[in-house]
């Protein structure tokens, strides 16, 4: 009786595991795009703020728009983002207590959880790029 149940339970480990490793490399894999997505946002937030810091301060000549978006530029490069992103600017500093903003967007690639998500529902179209954005508004000194 004993022989005859461990004969019938041989292969289910392995088929148990062929069922599951898919979906176990999926959300690995899924929370490694995640992670990347969040550094990639993080960046962004940092490249905003100094790029507003960096406007902000009294200078003269006042920066202009281009100095500002330089910065922030740099800053993406040291971050390792080196394409894809849109630095908006409206207006540099003119008069201290005036609003500077500086607002970073960043269209990045969902490369796992939109693969998985697409076969998981078959027929409906998940999108594969999510837009990032950063703003920051400081007052002119």
């Amino acid at each position: 009786m004993f022989l005859r149940k461990l004969k019938c339970e041989r292969g289910s480990a392995t088929v148990e595991f062929a069922l599951t490793a898919p979906l176990l490399l999926a959300v690995t894999f899924g929370i490694g795009d995640f992670g990347v997505a969040m550094y990639k946002n993080e960046a962004l937030t940092n490249a905003a703020r100094e790029g507003a810091r960096y406007g902000i301060v009294l200078q003269t000549p006042r920066r202009t728009t281009g100095a500002i978006q330089t910065a922030v530029t740099n800053y993406l490069t040291n971050a390792n983002i080196t394409s894809g992103y849109t630095v908006t600017i409206p207006a540099a500093c003119v008069n201290t207590g005036d609003d500077l903003s500086v607002t970073v967007s960043y269209s990045y690639g969902i490369q796992v959880l939109h693969n998985v998500l697409n076969l998981i529902h078959a027929g409906t179209t998940f999108p594969s790029m999510i837009t990032l954005q950063a703003k920051a508004v400081m007052k002119c000194e």
